[in-house]
């Protein structure tokens, strides 16, 4: 069974795009999603704790994502300390996910493959690609976060951008490319091995 990875930046359409490979029968684990699932582990909360102190809490004690999240897309140091807490509990809980899937492929999706160093993982990469003021707008609609938050999410995934030439496989989804016969020929390739 291979593993593909699948990444692009914030607002690309990857988990619009990973539906599909869905209905196609291809099993995706959805690292960001898994990621956020790490904060109820009290191993990981812990080691939160430590590293950041009280300031990524609220008033009851209680985690706050919000905070944590603009404390560390403005400081790469911060940011990285967070990754390397959380990573490990991602690689573990993809590893057992893997055990359990049975198709030709699965595909790992996250916005920061590249970022972590994750890429020796994959047999092959697709990359989303999409205009960053289409990218802007999309996640200003669904999540409501501002445009200097977006950008500064956006400068922590340039290296992206760098990679795109070594990579196999681009989904080109601007807004009006035709991703499905895109991603039928990438299906169909990735199947037959070629």
């Amino acid at each position: 069974m291979k593993t593909i990875g699948i990444t692009g930046i914030i607002g690309s359409g990857k988990t619009t795009i990973c539906h599909v490979f869905e209905h196609l029968g291809i099993p995706v684990y959805y690292s960001d999603e898994e990621a956020k699932k790490a904060y109820n582990n009290p191993l990981v909360l812990q080691k939160v704790l430590r590293t950041f102190g009280t300031m990524v809490t609220d008033e009851a004690g209680h985690l706050d994502k919000a905070q944590i999240a603009a404390m560390v897309f403005s400081d790469k140091k911060k940011l990285q300390q967070l990754n390397d807490i959380i990573h490990p509990f991602v690689a573990e809980d993809f590893k057992r996910w893997k055990k359990k899937q049975d198709s030709p492929y699965i595909l790992f999706e996250s916005a920061i493959v590249f970022e972590c160093g994750f890429e020796h993982w994959f047999d092959d990469m697709i990359v989303v690609s999409t205009p960053e003021s289409e990218s802007v707008e999309r996640v200003k609609c669904r999540s409501g976060i501002s445009e200097v938050e977006i950008k500064r999410r956006l400068d922590n995934q340039q290296i992206i951008r760098n990679n795109i030439p070594k990579v196999r496989f681009i989904i080109d989804n601007a807004e009006n490319s035709m991703v499905l016969p895109q991603i039928l020929t990438i299906h169909e390739m990735i199947i037959n091995n070629d």
